[in-house]
């Protein structure tokens, strides 16, 4: 499968000769670009205040996610940037997920819905940066730096643009005038206004007709400034990440730590005693049944079925990490790597047991005590963690 890493626009190199096209330098935070992407946050904060005012759920969450990829993609073209397959594809999950929410609304799809729609967005705003360094990148670390770097830029929001929005620093003592000027201008305004127009409101209750101020919930107006202004905060952090900050840049080669040859082998070698040990407990209960549980521990199998299915769970998502660390934070030497290799290998065949070890339980459960959605949910995620082991 031939993965496209293109950035700019043009689908070849002028070279002709097949070679990777060129690196386009990433756009700037010039002045029209940040405009830009002040003003479309800002309308996406005011359309979200209009469509998600009930919740993010139903058809106004869809909505005003179409409008985000939609306003997403305006901003790539505006930038001269070429829109990937990657980058479309992760802008179209989003959607697919929002539609998923505004479908069915049991409480675990409507989590799952979510987790895709935040996840989609973040690998998306990698993608455009670089399409290798997002779920096809080469070292998961990367991956997570880049994920790190996405959510530092939504949590910065919109503040890192307001600079190069109104003309950077030669800009600034000319605008720093103006919203004096203009503040001082409102002020004296209002006051007049308030002073004499009270007198005078007084004085006639025609002319009291006419300048009536009309009655506003304050509590009602905060909670849209809130609304609006949170959803533009997030929509311009993204944009940003997307389009200027380079979050897809790729880390040192090396981690700030190092594990040794030892270290490797106490770790990994603890692990496949550990695990061996326990699928081989496993073979007692697969092969000798009810009646051997009854004997060894005294439980039923329906007792039985009912515990250790997520603790099992926990052990695969935490050996995971385990061996990817250790392989990260190795030293460069070959016989290192080797003996990490050798070690690991034994390591996910008895992960994959336990996960059918856990399956088996889990099958037994449901024979006891009938299918339920609950139950569909934990056998969707082993069959997950499989495909990632």
């Amino acid at each position: 499968m031939t993965i496209s890493t293109t950035g700019p626009i043009g689908p070849t190199n002028p070279a002709g000769d097949g070679s990777p096209l060129p690196t386009r330098a990433r756009p700037t935070a010039s002045r029209p670009l940040a405009r830009a992407i002040i003003i479309k946050a800002a309308l996406l904060g005011v359309a979200a205040d209009v469509l998600l005012r009930p919740g993010l759920t139903g058809l106004g969450f869809l909505l005003w996610m179409v409008l985000a990829v939609t306003t997403a993609v305006s901003l790539l073209w505006r930038s001269e940037w070429r829109v990937s397959a990657e980058t479309s594809g992760w802008l179209a999950v989003p959607v697919l997920a929002a539609a998923g929410m505004a479908w069915r609304d049991a409480e675990l799809l409507q989590l799952a819905d979510f987790a895709a729609v935040l996840g989609a967005l973040v690998l998306a705003a990698i993608s455009v940066d670089d399409a290798t360094r997002a779920i096809f990148t080469a070292r998961l670390r990367d991956l997570l730096v880049a994920t790190a770097r996405v959510l530092g830029a939504v949590a910065a929001g919109v503040a890192p643009l307001l600079r190069p929005a109104l003309g950077g620093a030669s800009a600034q003592p000319e605008m720093r005038s103006r919203i004096t000027a203009g503040v001082r201008a409102a002020l004296i305004t209002a006051a007049l206004a308030l002073v004499f127009g009270g007198l005078l409101s007084a004085a006639d209750p025609v002319f009291a007709t006419f300048v009536r101020l009309p009655k506003i919930d304050v509590g009602e107006a905060i909670s849209h400034m809130i609304l609006i202004g949170l959803f533009t905060w997030l929509s311009a952090g993204w944009s940003r990440a997307a389009l200027v900050s380079g979050v897809g840049a790729p880390m040192a080669e090396r981690l700030p730590v190092a594990v040794s040859r030892s270290d490797v082998t106490a770790a990994l070698g603890t692990l496949a005693v550990l695990f061996a040990l326990y699928v081989v407990a496993q073979l007692g209960w697969l092969f000798g049944g009810e009646r051997f549980l009854h004997d060894r521990v005294g439980l039923t199998a329906a007792q039985y079925a009912r515990h250790g299915f997520f603790e099992m769970v926990w052990v695969v998502m935490l050996a995971l990490p385990v061996l990817l660390v250790t392989r990260a934070a190795l030293k460069a030497d070959p016989g290192d790597v080797r003996i990490h290799t050798m070690l690991s290998l034994p390591i996910v065949a008895l992960l994959a047991l336990m996960i059918v070890s856990a399956a088996l339980r889990m099958r037994l459960y449901v024979q006891y005590f009938g299918l339920t959605t609950e139950r569909i949910y934990p056998m969707v995620f082993m069959a997950w963690l499989a495909f990632v082991l």
